[in-house]
């Protein structure tokens, strides 16, 4: 095992479509190693790429289900799960998997949304395998991570939001103690350079590659394209977007520039306190809707076998017919 002062791994902190496999992509090619084994693109979703290590994504996903939960779910994870019997032998996977992606590197980088509910779990793994984290929280228009959320997975637009703020408010508050940077999905595609700079002087950074000579590349790689869904106007002037939602986006887009004051945090902590006590209210109603949702599909898959059998019974009958005829 290397020398702990000089193994940094940079956490991509975001919420789901908030441009994370881009932000990677870009430290990536700056020279922080991402491995191997990435989930492969897909067409009209990431087609430059999710820049995920697959192998970390099916064990955070394998956690959720562990927590009876998923990737799209808003409903807050028992209090102190990491510490439960059940996720001990996940916090053991997940070193051994750090270890095979990014014990040789000097710095390293990975990305997935489930960060932001799980990085108390990866928290104690880097502690234990003798990793430094540093985190960048990067944030998008959640109006816009909505519309790419119902058209990827067909989520309606009110639960993205839901989704978003979910994510952002964990994000946040989880990071807290760690070296980290803010920046937003809009400035890392208007002008990466100038990102790039904030990133390496908020984390003192010492890229591998030289910013100058990966310059192209990134160049390359940031087309317009990475960016279908735009918001038009202020969030103010969109009615479906809650005031949560409104105070957040504009909390986080203003750590980027004024950086991390107590009022920043103090409001942070506001809104989560808000959040937290509305989703005592809002949880169990999402949950028994699933549940309802859940068993109306199982009904659905339960009467598509029947007619499936009835349609081969039918087949096999007429066959014989046939044959007496």
């Amino acid at each position: 095992m290397g020398d702990a002062a000089k193994r940094r791994l940079l956490l991509v902190v975001g919420a789901h479509r908030s441009g994370t496999s881009a932000l990677t992509r870009v430290l990536n090619l700056a020279g922080a190693h991402i491995g191997t084994g990435l989930m492969q693109p897909a067409f009209e979703d990431n087609e430059q790429g999710f820049w995920e290590a697959a192998d970390l994504v099916e064990l955070n996903d394998a956690v959720l289900r562990e927590l009876g939960s998923s990737w799209r779910d808003t409903t807050p994870l028992p209090a102190d799960w990491w510490h439960d019997a059940r996720i001990t032998p996940y916090r053991q996977q997940l070193g051994e998997l750090l270890d095979q992606r990014f014990a040789d590197a000097s710095l390293g980088v990975f990305k997935d949304p489930r960060l932001c509910r799980l990085l108390p779990l990866w928290t104690l793994a880097l502690d234990d395998r003798g990793y430094s984290p540093a985190c960048i929280l990067i944030s998008r228009h959640p109006g816009e991570v909505a519309a790419s959320l119902e058209q990827r997975s067909g989520m309606l637009r009110p639960r993205g939001l839901l989704l978003w703020l979910d994510h952002v408010l964990s994000a946040e508050a989880l990071t807290r103690g760690f070296p980290r940077a803010f920046v937003t999905y809009d400035q890392l595609l208007d002008d990466w350079r100038t990102t790039l700079a904030h990133v390496t002087a908020q984390l003192r950074l010492e890229w591998p590659r030289a910013v100058r000579e990966a310059a192209d590349d990134i160049d390359a790689f940031l087309q317009p394209a990475l960016k279908r869904q735009r918001a038009d106007g202020s969030l103010e002037d969109q009615a479906e977007i809650p005031d949560w939602i409104a105070t957040a986006h504009r909390e986080l887009r203003r750590a980027v520039t004024d950086g991390e004051t107590q009022g920043f945090r103090e409001r942070m902590d506001a809104l989560q306190q808000q959040f937290v006590t509305a989703s005592r209210i809002y949880a169990p109603l999402i949950t028994g809707t699933q549940q309802e949702l859940e068993q109306l599909s199982d009904k659905i898959a339960s009467t598509s076998r029947k007619l499936t059998a009835a349609h081969d019974t039918a087949a096999a009958a007429q066959a014989e017919l046939e044959a007496l005829a």
